[in-house]
């Protein structure tokens, strides 16, 4: 998997608890969350912030296992904090409900010099 969501484990027991160690559960904006780690004022979170070495990918394995790893791990870089909005829902198939409400996208570097997006996803609370 390429995919999971940016947290920060505040009380430091290795797991995420709950809403309040992801970005955007404060403002509604996960980009405006994070941007205000931003130490250097540079609009990237980066090495150069403390918060950077923090900084975990919260995902979850095939048995549902959740499973922290650090920005390093991953070959992350570095997050811009620049964003457009993409409001865009992301529904089931059959029933059309919605699972999901993509709000904002934004890009990151690997280590290598790749990019990646980034993105402000609403869950929906009926969603697993």
């Amino acid at each position: 998997k390429k995919s999971g969501f940016l947290s920060l484990d505040l009380n430091d027991d290795g797991v995420i608890n709950d809403g309040t160690e992801l970005f955007g559960t404060a403002s509604g904006d996960g980009f405006k969350d994070l941007s205000g780690f931003d130490s250097d004022d540079n609009g990237w979170i980066d090495e150069a912030d403390e918060v950077f070495h923090r900084l975990r990918i919260c995902t979850f394995d095939e048995k549902g296992e959740q499973r922290l790893f650090s920005l390093k791990e991953k070959g992350v870089g570095a997050i811009f904090l620049g964003n457009v909005n993409t409001g865009f829902s992301l529904n089931e198939h059959y029933t059309n409900k919605t699972n999901a409400v993509l709000r904002k996208t934004g890009i990151f570097l690997y280590e290598n010099g790749a990019a990646g997006t980034v993105q402000h996803l609403d869950l929906a609370e009926h969603a697993v």
